[in-house]
């Protein structure tokens, strides 16, 4: 009842700029779901309605890196160029904007200081861009090519979705088979969570729409992308869902649900938990900068595609947690583990939260980490 009045505050707190939101717990025995508002215009959310975990699908790529390190194919001191020269597509990289002597290590850590590519609606009279996500054919290497600027020397943090492109080239070149494949076969099918990569596979049935402030896309007021999309280019559900995902795949591509992904963040992060060996996993958490940076709004200490970050309990205690934030273009994603309760959140959203015209509610973050953080005093209590 704690859990459910949370979401149902928090959610209300977001006034007319929503549109629907589901949530998962998960220790190890125990599963709460709730889901409430819309998926879409004819259809109610609920608990197993596919939605787009956006940048959270960065934990599955820094696994699957960890993994590939502890089977040998590669080390994190590597050079960008070391791992990915044999790449039938490496010749088409500009080394003007990519450059060759960066580390697998800088790469997973946002510190390469290969620059971020277009990818907004800011860019939508970009022809480059416009040509990625409407050619016949496509492959990741297209997507690099947006880059415009050149690149820094590593060391200092940016976010930029670049590294995890480069990163998925480099695990499908040192396996032979693509990212969908080696989610599949490591991490998804042993753990029993279901989850789907775009473009790689299609589009669940009943995928929830993504619904967003339409004044940022060309259009006005909140509404759903797609159907934005049909009234001006004519576009279906499938056609969006694959161009934006020529722009996501490897850092943002992955469709899932609370509950796959609050196991998946159990699995991931806890010592109880059985995607990453106990080596690969205490690489992972002992990743993170001491340095604060920021992240979906917010201060946090990043590392490998993982941040971390602590909620003050009632009791006056600090709550350490990790996990990664998701957003844009319609939805919004969180995923946070507590190791101190051994339990994982997953909150996803079918609306871009952070346009929510907030109407009272938690003043302290932002609605989606007001509730967790509500659902971790609840537990707490």
């Amino acid at each position: 009842d704690a859990f459910k009045a949370a979401v149902d505050s928090e959610f209300t707190a977001m006034g007319a700029y929503k549109s629907g939101m589901a949530v998962a717990v998960f220790t190890d025995g125990f599963l709460w779901t709730y889901a409430v508002g819309d998926a879409s215009a004819t259809a109610s959310m609920t608990t197993s309605t596919p939605t787009l975990i956006r940048s959270t699908s960065k934990t599955f790529l820094s696994a699957l890196i960890l993994d590939l390190v502890e089977d040998g194919q590669f080390q994190l001191t590597d050079s960008l160029e070391s791992v990915l020269s044999a790449h039938p597509d490496y010749s088409l990289l500009d080394p003007t904007t990519i450059n060759g002597a960066v580390t697998v290590h800088e790469l997973l850590s946002m510190r390469s200081g290969i620059r971020p590519f277009p990818a907004g609606a800011d860019e939508e009279n970009n022809l480059d861009l416009l040509w990625v996500v409407m050619k016949p054919s496509w492959k990741p290497v297209d997507t690099v090519g947006l880059i415009k600027d050149p690149w820094v020397e590593p060391g200092e943090y940016e976010y930029s979705d670049s590294n995890n492109f480069l990163l998925g080239m480099v695990a499908e070149l040192h396996t032979g088979k693509d990212l969908s494949v080696l989610y599949r076969e490591r991490f998804l099918d042993p753990l029993d969570i279901a989850a789907v990569l775009l473009p790689d596979e299609p589009v669940p049935e009943g995928t929830a729409r993504p619904y967003t402030d339409l004044d940022y896309w060309g259009g006005s007021g909140f509404g759903d992308m797609i159907e934005l999309s049909r009234t001006q280019y004519g576009n279906t559900a499938d056609v969006w869902h694959e161009q934006d995902a020529r722009l996501s795949w490897a850092t943002a591509g992955i469709t899932s649900t609370p509950a796959n992904i609050a196991q998946w963040g159990y699995e991931l992060f806890s010592e109880n938990g059985s995607a990453l060996s106990e080596e690969s996993r205490s690489i992972l958490l002992d990743s993170f900068s001491d340095e604060m940076t920021p992240l979906a709004g917010l201060l946090q200490q990043y590392g490998y595609h993982v941040a971390k970050r602590s909620f003050l309990l009632d009791d006056g205690t600090s709550l350490s947690v990790v996990g990664h934030p998701g957003g844009g273009a319609g939805y919004t994603s969180r995923v946070y583990y507590s190791s101190r309760f051994d339990m994982s959140i997953s909150i996803l959203a079918n609306s871009t939260v952070r346009y929510a015209r907030r109407e009272g509610g938690c003043s302290e973050y932002g609605t989606v980490d007001c509730i967790a953080w509500e659902l971790f005093k609840s537990y707490a209590e």
